[in-house]
């Protein structure tokens, strides 16, 4: 079975891109933990996006546009047990997409969460969230460990 794609209904887009920082200063985490977003760090981030993105103090307000969200999270603990965070992606209250992970025995491991969104018309409030940040230690964000990675068409 062969297809045939009408190349003139097809668009070529290129990405916009930009590459956050995931922030947060609370001792221990909690799943009460509010993520933020840094953008303006000298030779560390770069916000590539001309449009439809802000950053808020809870997170991100999307435009019109279809997006990817990559976050990775690193994480560090001052005992040598292995406690976990596990985070998610949430639009408008909901969670969405892949949650991430870290995984501590070793400071090896952290599985990005990820997700898509699009936005057909106004905006929508995307955050960051723990759920579950179930630890008998004091676990702590590294923020130079934890890169956030965004992509948007049109």
């Amino acid at each position: 079975m062969s297809y045939n794609i009408d190349s003139d209904a097809i668009a070529s887009e290129v990405p916009e891109i930009a590459l956050l920082r995931a922030n947060n200063s609370d001792v221990p985490l909690t799943t009460s933990s509010v993520i933020t977003f840094q953008d303006n760090i000298s030779n560390v981030t770069h916000n590539g996006i001309s449009s439809g993105m802000a950053l808020t103090a809870a997170g991100l307000t999307l435009g019109v546009g279809h997006w990817q969200l990559q976050a990775f999270l690193g994480t560090d603990n001052d005992d040598d047990l292995a406690n976990n965070v596990k985070y998610l992606w949430y639009k408008d209250g909901v969670g969405v997409g892949v949650h991430g992970i870290t995984e501590m025995s070793g400071y090896t491991n952290t599985n990005s969460a990820d997700c898509l969104i699009s936005v057909d018309e106004g905006t929508v409030d995307v955050e960051l969230k723990f759920v579950v940040a179930n630890v008998l230690t004091s676990i702590v964000l590294l923020p130079g460990y934890s890169p956030v990675v965004i992509w948007k068409v049109s």
